[in-house]
């Protein structure tokens, strides 16, 4: 028999399940990745609205912007310390969206030389127009990432693409640039750049984003693109120019001076003009160590070919030149010249210049043990160099970096054993940069340089500029017999090479 109270419980449990089940339910926490998502894509909508509208910025075919302004030379000044050296730059900028067409054109100085280039992209052909040297190179490298950094000098076309990429998109907060209130959103870009954009609270432009990236001389680093003002061009509101800042040191600010959307383009701009020399494509493979006399080495191909790399193999040590673009590819060198030499220590770095494509690896040396061989002004920064590591290359290597080492050169500094004899000289001031190395072997009469003569791997070479003036007075000035001149860019090259640039730069 049941007791009466059992039964009384019964009841109670029963009316709370009825009661329960009657009441609404609570309402679920909002879940966050849903919650980003709808703030970003309201704030990117709007921003679509007020650039123009999604069936407007959809539907443009053609883009032609006319650019100048100064570009100031981070890393790459004659002088080693800031104000950095600026100089002019112009250019024209020509997207055929529908056909997949890019041609960007770009003139203007570096220390000591000048420059002005044209790059095709087109689905049929890729190429390098030398605008000085008259000649064209075919580069199948060229890649998509160069067709994507023009959408991103773009707003119009910077939301379109993150349009595209809606699933992508996320809200990072709200926050304040110059003392106006901005939402902060990012997605992820075909190329797997995730770009944080800044949209203006109440104008809802675009008024800058944000790239990571690694930097040789600060570690993790931020590259930024501003947009200081706007117009409208065929109903879309286009920048009137834009301001980029590296590591928060500005580099590029340059005029859109017109702007031309969904205008016929120039097609003598996707082409070849006439009397244009070809030279032969970039070489491809993995790096490769050629000897060019006993025990002096070149290493080729490092860094997508663009960096050459030396070093001399004396009886108990090894003597490097110059530490390439980065952390990871000076990294690279150190692995192979062990598997050509695995018997004695790398123990000098001779560091040509101060610029970062030729100091950025330097801690990977000093990790090594290799003391550094360089100038008084130089000191500094290359310890700021040597310390920095970037978590963007990968792991951050475990332990205490290593301590840099220093040999100041001032004149010369010979190394020299029973066989070998390798002469440092110091040729500074030159245009290129302010206190300039270069490592010479008299018995081989193989003279190496960085930037001061950058011979092609084919064809000619071009004019010389001032930096290959001053290299030729140094030659003559110090009285070296110089048969092969080898530069960190390019191929081998000689004398020879360097009477023709000189006659070339008289020529024209």
């Amino acid at each position: 028999m049941t007791h009466p109270r059992s039964n009384r419980l019964v009841l109670f449990a029963t009316a709370a399940v009825v009661l329960a089940a009657a009441l609404p339910s609570a309402a679920a926490p909002p879940d966050p990745t849903l919650e980003s998502y709808a703030r970003a894509r309201e704030v990117v909508d709007a921003a679509v609205a007020a650039t123009g509208g999604a069936a407007r910025i959809n539907a443009i075919t053609t883009l032609v912007v006319e650019q100048s302004g100064t570009g100031w030379s981070r890393n790459q000044s004659p002088q080693v310390a800031p104000p950095f050296a600026s100089n002019p730059q112009q250019g024209r900028i020509i997207l055929d969206l529908a056909g997949g067409r890019l041609s960007s054109e770009i003139s203007g100085g570096f220390p000591g030389g000048t420059f002005a280039t044209r790059t095709v992209i087109t689905p049929e052909e890729k190429f390098v127009l030398d605008l000085q040297r008259r000649t064209v190179q075919p580069n199948d490298a060229l890649a998509l990432v160069n067709f994507d950094f023009f959408h991103r000098l773009m707003p119009p076309l910077l939301l379109r693409k993150a349009l595209q990429q809606a699933a992508s998109l996320r809200w990072l907060g709200r926050r304040d640039l110059d003392g106006r209130p901005h939402d902060l959103v990012t997605f992820a870009w075909d190329n797997g750049l995730t770009p944080t954009v800044y949209i203006d609270a109440a104008t809802h432009l675009v008024s800058k984003y944000e790239l990571l990236f690694p930097d040789n001389l600060t570690g993790d680093a931020v590259s930024e693109l501003s947009f200081p003002g706007y117009r409208e061009v065929s109903g879309v509101q286009v920048p009137t120019g834009y301001v980029q800042h590296i590591a928060g040191v500005k580099a590029t600010e340059l005029r859109y001076d017109e702007v031309r959307i969904d205008a016929p383009v120039d097609e003598a701009a996707f082409e070849v003009p006439f009397g244009f020399r070809p030279i032969a494509p970039p070489p491809t493979g993995d790096p490769r160590v050629v000897e060019l006399a006993k025990d002096v080495y070149m290493i080729e191909g490092l860094a997508n070919w663009g960096y050459n790399f030396f070093f001399v193999a004396f009886d108990e040590y090894l003597v490097a030149f110059d530490a390439s673009v980065s952390r990871a590819v000076s990294a690279r060198a150190i692995a192979l010249i062990k598997e050509k030499v695995p018997d004695r220590p790398i123990r000098y770095l001779v560091l040509s210049h101060h610029h970062d494509d030729h100091s950025g690896g330097v801690g990977a040396f000093v990790d090594e043990g290799a003391i550094v061989i360089t100038t008084a002004a130089n000191r500094a920064y290359l310890e700021e160099m040597a310390a920095s590591v970037s978590s963007l290359d990968g792991p951050v290597p475990e332990g205490d970096r290593g301590t840099p080492s220093f040999e100041l050169v001032s004149g010369t500094r010979t190394f020299k054993d029973a066989t070998h004899e390798v002469v440092v000289h110091d040729i500074g001031p030159s245009p290129h940069a302010a206190e300039m190395l270069v490592m010479y072997l008299p018995a081989e009469k193989i003279l190496f340089e960085a930037d001061l003569l950058n011979t092609p791997r084919s064809g000619p070479v071009g004019p010389a500029g001032d930096v290959t003036v001053h290299f030729a007075e140094a030659i003559r000035r110090l009285g070296l017999e110089v048969g092969t001149i080898v530069g960190i860019h390019g191929g081998v090259g000689s004398t020879a090479d360097l009477e023709d640039a000189l006659r070339r730069r008289a020529a024209r």
